[in-house]
């Protein structure tokens, strides 16, 4: 009988995973290899950081790693509210490598997927959309590695509490700093060089209004007009079977844009969960909980990653159009994870914590 870990191992050798990874730094395969078997707090967390900025790498998102050392500052320090706090950048490292281990060996879900992956033109010529593995690897960072970002804005929100409102403004004040530092060193250059390089509309925001509650949720929700990026992807999914955006229907809000591409691909479902999520948001922004010492996390962090990836993702040295095609295709990622997580084949009660074995 093998341990979850050692069987997690048996990723490094097989072919999916290992062509996905072949750019990554050179000692790639020993930093995974050391987290799944390292017996220290420490040794875990700074191994798993170096594994997921290679992987985030992979698809130009190395920055994001700010966001993720932005959680880990808050738990290392104790500013979390949450009282079940656990180590996220262990715990999202294991969602990733899990991921990876369910869709190369079950035949069941990754017929599941290619399904969904054909409904949005996989495979094509232009990575990511090469294959099927190639396509899963870059949706399933998202929504693995990036899905516990929305921390950094955690707060324990009750009626009428001012204090939640100080714990928000620390992942507000890293999302200001991403936007208007990180990611133009980044890229060499300047918030003026780039606005005019891009306009005004597909400018990154400026993320400045974080005084209130209710000023934070709005940048986190605000994308900008997608008018002239959706008016590129219609162009360069003409000549294919996958549903084209019409500008018209869509906001700057990125709960109509999750609404719009779930509609757009006939999945009412997801679009009825996004619709009845946003009125969620919107009563804890407005009103708080009613019971003391719960956690917003939830809620912020559905919303944080998805406006973070929309400028980022305008920001890559890409074309505008492949910006526009990453924007509306890695949108499934949702999709996936809730097929992953909701039990097609994983059952996490089953599997319980990494120290249980396998048979």
């Amino acid at each position: 009988m093998k341990t979850i870990p050692k069987e997690l191992e048996t990723l490094i050798s097989q072919r999916e995973f290992k062509e996905y990874h072949r750019p990554c730094d050179d000692k790639f395969k020993d930093h995974v290899k050391r987290f799944l078997t390292a017996t220290m707090d420490e040794v875990r967390t700074t191994t798993s950081n170096r594994v997921a900025l290679e992987v985030l790498k992979r698809i130009g998102l190395g920055d994001f790693d700010l966001f993720r050392k932005a959680v880990l500052r808050r738990e290392l320090t104790g500013e979390i509210a949450y009282q079940n706090q656990r180590d996220h950048s262990s715990h999202t490292l294991y969602n990733y490598l899990l991921g990876w281990y369910f869709f190369i060996q079950s035949g069941r879900l990754k017929k599941v997927l290619a399904k969904e992956f054909d409904k949005r033109g996989i495979p094509d010529s232009t990575f990511p959309f090469t294959d099927y593995s190639a396509y899963f690897g870059c949706v399933w960072q998202y929504v693995s590695l990036l899905h516990d970002i929305g921390y950094m804005f955690e707060g324990g929100l009750s009626t009428l509490s001012f204090d939640s409102n100080k714990q928000a403004q620390h992942g507000a004040r890293v999302a200001e700093e991403y936007f208007n530092r990180s990611v133009l060193q980044d890229y060499e250059t300047n918030r003026g060089t780039l606005t005019k390089e891009l306009s005004d509309e597909l400018a990154p925001p400026a993320f400045a209004a974080i005084d209130t509650l209710g000023k934070i949720s709005s940048e986190l929700q605000i994308i900008g007009n997608l008018k002239q990026l959706l008016e590129q992807v219609a162009v360069a999914l003409d000549n294919t079977s996958v549903p084209k955006p019409i500008p018209a229907d869509y906001s700057d809000n990125g709960f109509d844009l999750w609404i719009q591409y779930y509609d757009c691909f006939d999945n009412r479902r997801m679009a009825r969960r996004f619709r009845s999520l946003r009125k969620v948001f919107d009563g804890l922004i407005d009103s708080g909980l009613p019971r003391k010492k719960r956690p917003l996390a939830r809620s912020w962090r559905v919303r944080g990653p998805s406006s973070a990836l929309g400028v980022d993702l305008l920001l890559s040295p890409s074309s505008r159009c492949t910006f526009a095609e990453q924007c509306w295709f890695t949108a499934s990622s949702t999709n996936s994870r809730k097929r992953l997580e909701s039990g097609i084949l994983v059952d996490r009660h089953r599997l319980g914590n990494c120290g249980r074995r396998l048979t």
